[in-house]
């Protein structure tokens, strides 16, 4: 079994969308990357949901008040 990353930071685009995401393990990973690594359960704390057709990461129940749009951002 792989061990399993934490995104600690994010980085968003002028629109405020995130893009990229700082792990754990001091890899940066862009979002395609990080939503596979989310459905084969490579990170802690976060789910793969559909939201009107589309993928996106939520964190799991229980994580409430850490968001990931409210991660420090990085450069």
């Amino acid at each position: 079994m792989r061990e399993s990353s934490e995104i600690m930071a994010v980085k968003k685009d002028i629109k405020g969308e995130i893009t990229h995401f700082l792990m754990s393990n001091g890899q940066v990973y862009d979002f395609p990357t990080v939503l596979r690594m989310a459905e084969t359960g490579q990170l802690k704390n976060v789910e793969v949901v559909n939201e009107n057709g589309r993928k996106t990461l939520h964190n799991f129940p229980g994580q409430q008040g850490k968001q990931l749009s409210d991660l420090p951002l990085f450069d």
